[in-house]
């Protein structure tokens, strides 16, 4: 039998997971995320110079990277129904530790996975288009923090 302990912190983890999962699937999982938005690089092509060849590949990148990502996505969403089942079901400590395990397992998978297409991304790009593209997405960051620290934060963290 588990003991109480056990049981409220592999509630908790559950818990935890499914929140990011579903709070991510909600908000678009930020900039092409695993979710299916546009790469960002693309819509800086004409900025950047990107030659017609490197839009091609980029596009080729992003469409394998969302193909990897569904796949990832649907097979975390199965094995966290699977823990969820386990649950109910009155697991013992040592399975339900190990379906966390391969949950964390998936997750870091799917972060490893886009970590993958930023160095493809990289890779495609020359030495100045990836300095001038990382000047641009870092000052998009420095402003949003400049917002912040004046108080006009983002809308999701404003008190309702």
């Amino acid at each position: 039998m588990i003991n109480r302990k056990s049981k409220l912190i592999v509630i908790g983890l559950l818990t935890l997971m499914l929140s990011v999962t579903g709070f991510a699937q909600k908000h678009g999982k930020g900039h092409g995320g695993m979710g299916g938005r546009h790469l960002p690089v693309l819509s800086k092509a004409k900025e950047l110079g990107l030659s017609e060849k490197q839009v091609k590949d980029l596009k080729n990148i992003h469409h394998e990277f969302q193909k990897k990502s569904i796949e990832a996505n649907s097979k975390l969403k199965i094995l966290e129904l699977d823990f969820k089942k386990s649950m109910m079901d009155g697991a013992s400590e040592k399975e339900l530790n190990k379906q966390v395990d391969n949950i964390a397992s998936k997750m870091a998978s799917k972060r490893k996975l886009h970590i993958g297409m930023h160095f493809n991304v990289k890779k495609t790009l020359s030495g100045e288009q990836w300095n001038k593209w990382k000047k641009s997405t870092h000052g998009r960051k420095m402003d949003k923090m400049k917002r912040m620290k004046k108080g006009n934060k983002h809308s999701m963290h404003k008190k309702m």
